[in-house]
């Protein structure tokens, strides 16, 4: 493939996937989408809570779903420290993955509680580094933690087109960043990988999907109770409208049956398994069950101890339910379904119904779940009936939904590479690995053949180095012979040598600005000339003028350093000091004189 072939087709992908110059989340093609929204082949769903860590793994084969299996263990009970609770949680999960032999694979975890902000937003249509900054500064009002401290994911649900603007709507997701680091830790150290840190909501609308039980005409509001918390999700169709999580459960309606207060008999004390048992027998006494007795306590004192509970649920459902109203512009929730273990309760959605006034039933998910696959569910654990709803929500998971996991920034292009199974990405390797080196291989093979031709090329001209080398050797003494010749025989002083010499001896701080060569006068006919006269001619002279750069030394040493430079110099001789006069602060004038050696 060549340059102009590898740059269109970069090009093309390009224009399907949005990068930075596109709008976040638009322009991508049907195909891409649904390629993009592929679920895992083999993923775990680990579900974490205070009384037990579960985990479920759903095994499929294409699109369909071949095998479901899942196990649990019971946490220790009472008042745990957070980092004994935590270590009980690894040590669970650690013992799972190994009962399962699931080293080794791609895991999906969820982060709730106080730690995890879901709200619905709309912004204007913008690009996506601009939508992650905004986001950072909208939410800053939603949360009571610093912003800085936490991460921030969000789907594009759609868009609003307006006259004076588009506006995109956004689920976003604010996460504690030590929560996340926690649950990534707890996953990571068991032997799986941490591939999908999603939410609640995300898990039940997968969930869902699957089981084919959205309702795209209507809001439903699905609770998923379980021990101490309770989840409710608010959805229309695959839309999740709200979402939030409260402190009722189904061990809050069992440890206020531990302290029951019946008239005429005091306070009936009950161990929790007994207050459990009670629960299970007669749930919510309901109308005629109010007058029936459960041993020596009536029903009717175990409704009055559960309504101030049940009283806080239905204050929870209502507000939310407000909410929704108020958000959405009288689009109600129209039904309730009960999730999980906490909502085993009898009579409960009567209850719920009697007093929300909107139809109100249970489902069971997993249950339904486990028929769509083509083998039924297996309990790894002693016991284990059907797998959590939260964990198989999470096993089911696709690639395209809010994951904390991936980087905030990531966009079509990480997903592509992600959703692309590793077998095609190591052809796809392998074929763009051939395609780049086979050219470079031409290319290297054509200059070692430019290289072997300019090797031979220097041999063919070895020979002559040697005559070069003589030739520069002749050279030289010619030249030393009649620098020679000139001085033996015309006593003429070689400029270029005493100049060059000169410029040597200048130090840094002077600056010559004139020479002159004084040439010998006639002597005057007293006995000294005549006696220099017989000593040998008279040599020339030169004279030196001017400046030094005194800065913050005397005059006097600038110039001695001078004169002590020419001293030693083979070509003057004789230096004497004229004048020195000062011509600014850190600036003098200089005359020297000195004899030029013929």
């Amino acid at each position: 493939m060549s340059d102009a072939e590898r740059g269109s087709l970069w090009t093309a992908l390009s224009r399907l996937l949005p990068g930075s110059g596109s709008r976040a989340g638009s322009g991508i093609p049907s195909r891409l989408r649904s390629f993009l929204a592929t679920p895992w082949p083999d993923l775990v769903g680990v579900d974490l809570s205070d009384r037990a860590a579960r985990v479920v793994r759903v095994v499929r084969r294409g699109s369909h779903v071949t095998r479901i299996e899942s196990a649990e263990r019971v946490l220790p009970t009472g008042d745990l420290k957070p980092a004994e609770r935590r270590a009980a949680v690894q040590s669970a999960l650690r013992d799972l993955v190994r009962q399962l032999g699931l080293r080794g694979k791609h895991a999906a975890a969820a982060v709730s509680g106080s730690d995890v902000v879901i709200r619905r937003m709309s912004l204007p249509d913008m690009s996506r580094s601009d939508l992650l900054a905004a986001l950072a500064l909208e939410c800053r009002k939603h949360v009571n933690f610093p912003i800085e401290d936490a991460e921030i994911r969000y789907e594009v649900v759609g868009r609003e087109v307006r006259p004076e603007r588009t506006e995109l709507l956004l689920n976003v997701c604010v996460a504690l960043r030590r929560r996340l680091t926690e649950i990534r830790e707890a996953v990571e150290e068991s032997g799986l990988r941490a591939s999908v840190l999603t939410i609640r909501p995300v898990a039940l609308r997968a969930l869902l999907r699957a089981t084919a039980s959205t309702a795209a005409d209507e809001v439903v509001a699905y609770l998923d109770m379980g021990a101490v918390d309770t989840h409710i999700t608010v959805l229309k169709g695959e839309d999740v409208r709200f979402s939030r999580e409260f402190g009722v459960g189904g061990a809050t309606l069992t440890e206020a049956l531990r302290a029951i207060v019946v008239p005429g008999q005091g306070t009936i004390e009950l161990s929790f398994e007994e207050a459990e048992a009670l629960k299970q027998a007669h749930g919510i006494p309901f109308g005629q069950e109010e007058s029936r007795q459960a041993g020596r306590i009536p029903l009717s004192a175990v409704s009055i101890m559960l309504r101030p509970i049940l009283e806080r649920l239905v204050r929870e459902l209502w507000n939310s339910f407000d909410y929704c109203n108020e958000q959405f512009q009288g689009e109600t929730v129209t039904r309730l379904v009960l999730l999980g273990s906490g909502s085993r309760v009898k009579n409960l959605p009567d209850y719920l119904t009697g007093v929300l006034k909107i139809p109100v039933a249970r489902a069971d998910l997993a249950e339904s779940m486990v028929d769509v696959a083509s083998r039924p569910a297996r309990g790894a654990a002693a016991g284990a009936g059907s797998p959590s709803e939260a964990g198989l929500g999470l096993a089911l998971t696709e690639r395209g939904a809010l994951n904390f996991a991936t980087p905030a920034g990531a966009g079509v292009p990480y997903r592509l590479a992600e959703a692309i199974p590793q077998r095609v990405a190591a052809a796809a390797a392998a074929v763009l690995l051939v395609s780049v080196a086979l050219p470079s291989h031409m290319t290297v093979v054509s200059e070692r053949r430019r290289i072997e031709v300019l090797k031979q090329s220097l041999t063919e001209l070895s020979p002559r180095v040697d005559a070069v080398r003589r030739f520069r050797a002749a050279r030289e003494e010619e030249t030393r012979l009649h620098d020679l010749l000139a001085h033996l025989t015309g006593g003429q002083v070689l400029w270029s040598y005493a100049l060059r010499d000169l410029s040597h001896r200048i130090g840094p701080d002077v600056r010559l600005t004139s020479m002159e060569v004084i040439e010998p006068q006639p002597g005057s006919g007293t006995a000294a000339a005549t006696a220099a006269q017989a000593a040998g001619p008279p040599s020339r002279q030169i004279r030196l003028m001017g400046l030094l750069r005194t800065q913050n030394r005397r005059p006097e040493e600038v110039v001695g350093e001078l004169m002590q430079s020419l001293e030693r110099s083979p070509i003057f001789g004789q230096v004497r000091l004229e004048g020195c006069q000062a011509v600014t602060g850190s600036v003098s004038s200089f005359t020297l004189t000195a004899g030029i050696a013929e």
